[in-house]
């Protein structure tokens, strides 16, 4: 091709002098020999399908493999087309760019080609969870900024006088007497033969009267399966159970439990209403009597002898209806009267604000009729409201006699009980008002006269009989349900008097607090920073015990350990019996609490899936899964052996926060000493330097911080491995509404975790705090670099354990709520 454009030019290569014309007609002929130049239309020709094979056979075949030719040439052709239809638009902007030569792509572009690209190993992709211009926070009952979860106002306490501070919901449940309405025992061969007399039913529900404007739960949240929560089986009978379960047997045969309780708030509107806010939760304290012994003939722990119960004083019940409460001052005991009228009140209590009590119930004798061997008992309960159709049917035969009679003819024995509920974690004030009650009902004391002290020998008893036959007489259809909330007023006041003046996140906090202290006691430091890092990696756990309340603060302590990371998976803190068999195979990670107080339980737990961790807070052990989650492509022996190695440590550590001198024994500047009766407190030798140790709480405070240092530790660095993408749309209102992505660099986290164990990747500025705790620490943490590095995992020995971490939904969350500002690289 060259030679032949250097003969047809040649031919004008001619001296031209000063014509000017035979320079044009010399261009003319250049021009005429390249057009009809045979050698060079060939060669031309030739050329150009060489071109075309080289390119068809090498070049073309790479460009194709390329993962972006496809999308650019599909986005080009979607905006001419856009163009095309819209030629008559006047788009200065984009004509600047075709005059450029620049053929741009079409709107939302980049957020197609992110959903299609494949990541190179060692990268990952997350969503933002907050644009800018996002829709605003809904707002109404169940929105964050709503009165359901009243404002930490401390500066003024009286505040908490516009909010309810109890609960909002009393539920009464339990099964049928099993007699018909004439009394008589319901037999095989009787109509109603079929119905399930142990079966657990709602009797009723009655909303309480509160102080808060705006009530955070309805009755239409409140699932029909509220009474697999609240409902507490019998107690296994167990060796040294009298000093086990002191306090839980009555004398006259039941057994007696108050448990409290969480359940998942299904509706949709609903948001968190705990410190975690991993989920919104209805809460629940419940008091549950369940029959044992039917008077001393079968069982016989503690119960009545049949002598005692025939010299026994026989009682009468009824509501009396006061427009004002009687005021008075509490008398110092509980007694009997001489005459009827003569009002008695419980022993006052006090705890920290908590006023003291006076008792409802009014207690006077009867003298007793000729041909009767014993005094008539009458007890009056001062009620607000007039109840003359719960007055008729309590004063029938009791719902306790028509129980015992059913269990002395061979049925089961009966089961009832009375639940709280809050859409708020009301927990302390709401288990203060039920034990309130229970000790007002069913105390019998020394001093209540010499008829009564025949049934106690001398001692303090409890007889529930009565707080039974009220919560019995809710079953009948027709009765005032009136009777309830107003028997339960007094209580319901007592159990707000000691947060009154007190700010309203105050039950909250110290229901953290003990429930904290309650996991420390039940595992010992190495099991619990096993437990830790479990969590950490979103394992599925089991927490058991055969103490429910134990359950539910174990499991809400162990949340709040993962901060400022969250636990965004199944959290269930007590399963029923009914669902456990089913959740222990739930695929997900999950933070199950499931009672070992039965044969069916204990079956279930020895039987667990092997990607189960089990808690036992009554052995104080944690049994790691042998088989862990999110170990594809790992050695499954080498990552447990890890995990284990870090709890070991990580444990050690813990000790020396909770209890220093025990766990620095051997240390040379540690003297001699003696323990002073308090757990994990020194008396060092005269002369040695003092040690302060904590109590409960101050204790779990300590781990609580220590677990937060190690989390951010294992955070540092982050912002610096983001990569924010997000498409810019110029001209357009809205710029920031398309889909964004940020890119996580895995690799270079493992090398920040390197440095920061060698102690090379510090703080530009050293001795500036660079993290600040914020209300929301997941959405302004940005992975702090710290100057002390005494907690970083180096990856040469916890690899693996890294490697897992960053696979947890935790991390992912972290890492999308993170704002782009904070980001390296956007």
């Amino acid at each position: 091709v060259r030679r032949a454009l250097v003969g047809v030019v040649s031919l004008g290569d001619q001296p031209r002098g000063r014509d000017t014309s035979v320079g044009n007609n010399v261009g003319s002929k250049v021009v005429q020999g390249i057009v009809s130049s045979t050698e060079l239309k060939v060669s031309l020709e030739k050329l150009a399908e060489e071109l075309m094979t080289a390119y068809a056979i090498s070049i073309r075949p790479e460009y194709r493999a390329h993962m972006f030719h496809e999308w650019m040439c599909g986005e080009v052709h979607r905006w001419s087309k856009k163009r095309v239809g819209a030629s008559s638009i006047n788009n200065a902007a984009e004509d600047a760019v075709l005059t450029a030569g620049i053929y741009p792509m079409s709107e939302g572009s980049i957020t197609r080609l992110m959903r299609r690209v494949e990541l190179p190993t060692g990268i990952s992709q997350h969503r933002p969870q907050r644009l800018e211009g996002s829709s605003p926070e809904p707002t109404g009952r169940f929105s964050a900024t709503s009165t359901a979860e009243c404002p930490d106002n401390a500066e003024n306490p009286t505040s908490s006088s516009q909010c309810n501070l109890n609960a909002e919901y009393a539920v009464v449940f339990g099964n049928d007497d099993g007699m018909d309405s004439t009394g008589r025992v319901l037999g095989l061969d009787s109509p109603n033969a079929n119905v399930d007399f142990g079966a657990v039913r709602r009797f009723t529900c009655v909303k309480l009267r509160g102080q808060a404007e705006e009530p955070c739960l309805d009755e239409d949240d409140i699932p029909p399966t509220i009474e697999n929560y609240a409902v507490v089986p019998p107690i296994r009978e167990l060796p040294f159970a009298n000093i086990i379960d002191e306090g839980r047997l009555t004398t006259d045969g039941w057994e007696v439990s108050l448990v409290n309780f969480m359940v998942p708030n299904s509706n949709p509107g609903a948001v968190a209403s705990d410190d975690s806010g991993d989920g919104p939760f209805i809460y629940g304290v419940s008091l549950v009597f369940n029959q044992i012994g039917d008077g001393g003939t079968e069982d016989t722990r503690g119960f009545l002898d049949q002598e005692k119960e025939q010299a026994a004083p026989k009682y009468t019940t009824e509501l009396e209806f006061v427009e004002t409460s009687a005021e008075g001052t509490s008398a110092e005991t509980n007694g009997v009267a001489d005459g009827a009228g003569s009002q008695f009140a419980t022993p006052s209590k006090s705890n920290q604000q908590q006023v003291s009590f006076l008792s409802p119930i009014t207690i006077s004798r009867q003298k007793k009729e000729e041909g009767s061997e014993t005094d008539e008992i009458l007890r009056k309960i001062r009620v607000s409201a007039e109840t003359p159709e719960f007055n008729r049917r309590l004063g029938e035969t009791r719902w306790s006699e028509r129980v015992k009679k059913r269990k002395s003819s061979g049925g089961v024995g009966a089961t009832i009980g009375i639940a709280l509920l809050s859409g708020r974690n009301s927990i302390p004030a709401m288990r203060d008002t039920l034990s309130q009650l229970f000790d007002d009902y069913t105390n019998v004391g020394t001093n209540m006269g010499d008829d009564v002290n025949i049934l106690t020998g001398g001692k303090t008893e409890r007889v529930c009989d009565l707080l039974v036959d009220i919560l019995g007489t809710l079953s009948q259809i027709g009765v005032e349900q009136e009777a309830l909330r107003c028997i339960l007023e007094p209580y319901l006041e007592y159990g707000n008097s000691r947060w009154i003046a007190r700010p309203p996140p105050g039950q909250r906090r110290e229901f953290a607090a003990i429930s904290g202290a309650e996991l420390l006691e039940s595992l010992p430091p190495i099991p619990l920073a096993l437990l830790f890092v479990t969590l950490l990696l979103e394992q599925k756990i089991i927490v058991s015990s055969r103490r429910r309340s134990l359950l539910v603060s174990a499991t809400t302590s162990l949340r709040s350990l993962l901060n400022p990371l969250t636990w965004s998976h199944l959290f269930v803190p007590l399963v029923p019996a009914s669902m456990a068999g089913d959740l222990i195979h739930y695929p997900a990670p999950f933070i199950l609490g499931v009672p070992s107080e039965d044969e069916d339980s204990m079956v279930l737990l020895n039987s667990l899936p092997d990607d189960v961790t089990l808690v036992d807070l009554d052995v104080g052990r944690v049994i790691l899964a042998s088989r862990l989650s999110n170990e594809e492509g790992m050695d499954p022996g080498m990552l447990r052996s890890q995990v284990l190695f870090l709890a070991e440590t990580l444990g050690s550590v813990f000790g020396c926060k909770m209890q220093g001198p025990t766990w620095r024994c051997d240390s040379p500047l540690r003297p001699f000493s003696q323990v002073d009766g308090k757990r994990g407190n020194r008396v060092l030798a005269e002369g040695a330097q003092s040690t302060t140790s904590f109590d409960d709480g101050s204790q779990f405070a300590a781990v609580k911080q220590l677990c937060k240092e190690f989390v951010i530790e294992l955070l540092s660095g982050t912002r610096s491995c983001c990569y924010w993408i997000e498409e810019k749309c110029p001209g357009r209102v809205g710029a920031d509404t398309h889909e964004c992505s940020v890119l996580f660099d895995e690799d270079r986290f493992f090398s920040i975790k390197r440095l920061r164990a060698e102690e090379r990747y510090m703080p530009l500025l050293m001795g500036e705090q660079l993290f600040q705790t914020s209300t929301n620490p997941a959405s302004d943490l940005d992975g702090p670099i710290g100057e002390d590095t005494i907690l970083a995992l180096n990856p040469d020995d916890f690899d693996l354990v890294l490697e897992v971490f960053l696979r947890c939904q935790g991390m992912s969350t972290f890492v999308s709520s993170m704002r782009k500002e904070r980001m390296a690289f956007w």
